[in-house]
């Protein structure tokens, strides 16, 4: 039992490697094994106290001796006192301090094996879960700055435990694992025990289910993946009539794969099935949804024929209004977007119009003004539809005047009354909202 070429040059590949160690066997195996295969100075041996058992303290001590035996370094995280105990709370906070250590040069391994493998798998069915939650654990995966990889899932808890005492490990045995009001502690002591008894090859017929299923989502998303570059008109908007062309299970695998894409969550089957519904009536023009994913806020809004998908900042976005004088080669950062400015002839704003006395807001009433060409003046909300601005980008412009009047929106129009001849100088102005970036 031995890291293979392909795990250690995962791990070389990071600076610093982090092993999330409870002190029990797999984790106490685990860092034997990498102690054998890296340099020390680079193992972090992490521990979190959870507080929740009478001898939480005892393991920490036992994990902070373990460090100093192998010489590699110790850090032990205190939660503090938890009401509603979980198990999927305790995983959360777990991670939760990991996060904290880590960087995106860091790799934190875990200890997880094929027999948690198996149990994880189970839990799934049993709770509910769909193609994708048939894979299993994944080797690795990278949420945010930390990065797990998880090195044993390839052995079983027998070669864990052959391996511990060939090399006389010792390791701590937590009676709480024998608590079958625990979900997963009652898969592992009770259901799988029972069901080997009929099935031997439960592990086996687990492994391959496991296997097939990470095929099948592989050749899933590489369709969707075909499918949204045919309907997609940038990043985070796909064309409606475009993703009318496909089948209904295939359309529901479209826009599935693109909020995975952008928010990094598998969202519920009624959520996407109530989207797509609402994406595709017609007797909706506007529909506007809400994501919640990894502490960040996620909009779908529809707009005539186009869907948009995007992190909702208007938390952060707040009302804009700068007073300055005229910067021509220095851009201007705003809260929504950058604002920068092009000399040009015949184009944007006069050079005789401006004055020290601009102001560049966003929107703060539906005003009446007259865009350069226009035979008449116009309530803001009929211009905008005339071009085609969807309702949330509207007060993301900014809105710039001169000497109190509004001069021009964005890189939308100038207004006639300050709008450069045929041969004179002028400023256009030029804006990148951050949403299409």
């Amino acid at each position: 039992m031995d890291l293979n070429l392909k795990a250690l040059d995962k791990i070389n590949s990071y600076e610093r490697v982090g092993v999330a160690c409870s002190g029990g066997l797999d984790s106490s195996v685990l860092i034997d094994i990498l102690c054998q295969n890296i340099e020390k100075s680079r193992i972090y041996l992490i521990h979190v106290n959870h507080k929740i058992n009478s001898s939480s303290d005892e393991w920490e001590e036992f994990c902070n001796a373990k460090s100093k035996d192998y010489g590699i370094e110790f850090l032990s995280f205190r939660l503090e006192e938890i009401d509603n105990v979980t198990e999927e709370s305790l995983r959360n906070l777990r991670y939760k301090s990991f996060s904290t250590w880590a960087t995106s040069k860091d790799l934190l391994c875990t200890a997880h094996h094929k027999d948690d493998n198996l149990e994880t798998i189970l839990f799934r069915i049993f709770r509910g879960t769909g193609i994708r939650g048939l894979k299993g654990i994944p080797v690795f995966r990278s949420e945010e700055n930390l990065n797990i990889y998880r090195p044993l899932l390839q052995y079983t808890r027998k070669d864990i435990e052959k391996y511990a005492d060939q090399k006389n490990i010792t390791w701590i045995r937590d009676e709480s694992n024998l608590d079958t009001k625990f979900s997963r502690n009652y898969i592992r002591n009770e259901i799988i025990p029972s069901l080997k008894i009929k099935w031997p090859s439960l592990s086996k017929s687990v492994e391959y289910l496991s296997m097939e299923s990470e095929e099948v989502v592989e050749l899933i998303d590489e369709v969707a993946f075909q499918d949204l570059m045919k309907c997609s008109i940038s990043d985070n908007c796909i064309s409606i009539n475009q993703l009318r062309s496909f089948s209904n299970h295939r359309i529901n695998n479209i826009v599935n794969f693109w909020i995975k894409k952008i928010t990094d969550i598998q969202v519920s089957k009624k959520f996407l099935y109530e989207a797509v519904n609402e994406i595709l009536d017609k007797n909706k023009p506007e529909i506007s949804k809400e994501i919640f994913a990894n502490k960040k806020r996620f909009r779908i809004e529809k707009y005539r024929e186009d869907i948009f998908l995007f992190e909702d900042l208007s938390h952060q976005e707040k009302f804009f209004k700068r007073h300055l004088e005229w910067a021509t080669n220095n851009s201007l950062n705003l809260p929504t977007g950058n604002l920068l400015f092009r000399e040009v002839v015949g184009e944007g704003i006069a050079f005789n119009k401006l004055t020290k006395q601009i102001c560049i807001s966003s929107r703060t009433q539906d005003i009446k003004c007259k865009p350069y060409g226009r035979a008449k003046s116009q309530r803001l909300k009929k211009i905008f539809q005339e071009y085609g601005v969807p309702y949330w980008k509207r007060d993301r412009l900014p809105f710039i005047y001169i000497k109190g009047k509004l001069a021009a929106v964005g890189s939308l129009w100038v207004c006639e009354e300050f709008h450069a001849s045929s041969k004179e100088k002028g400023l256009k102005p030029i804006w990148n909202d951050y949403l299409d970036t």
